[in-house]
């Protein structure tokens, strides 16, 4: 899990989103809403497939394309579940939040491989 995670708030626009984490080096963006309670991850390929449609389109916030609720773990939850929710999901990274909903970090599948390789190398 990454505790360094590029988050942005749902009504932030989704060119804004998509600068924010290009400038940063991030393949996902995290959503939170305005009090800090997490909403979901978007990816910048997501991101990408929206800012090729009309310049109407763009100026939505990313609220509009993020999974409401989106799949998410807890820090105290074993990885193989947080593995099993991201397959369910279909997804690459989700959000670790606390028992209150608030973020805490970004899990996603290399952070597994890697504890995977780590484990092997044990």
């Amino acid at each position: 899990m990454s505790r360094r995670v590029l988050a942005v708030r749902s009504d932030c626009s989704i060119v804004t989103a998509m600068r924010s984490a290009l400038g940063a080096g991030h393949q996902h963006v995290v959503v939170v809403d305005a009090t800090g309670r997490y909403v979901g991850v978007v990816s910048v390929h997501s991101v990408a497939q929206v800012m090729f449609m009309p310049t109407t389109v763009r100026r939505v916030a990313v609220s509009a394309i993020v999974e409401r609720d989106g799949p998410r773990t807890r820090p105290d939850q074993p990885l193989a579940d947080a593995a099993s929710e991201m397959l369910d999901a279909g997804v690459d990274a989700i959000g670790v939040v606390d028992v209150e909903g608030l973020l805490v970090g970004l899990l996603t599948w290399a952070d597994i491989v890697r504890s995977v390789a780590d484990t092997a190398r044990e």
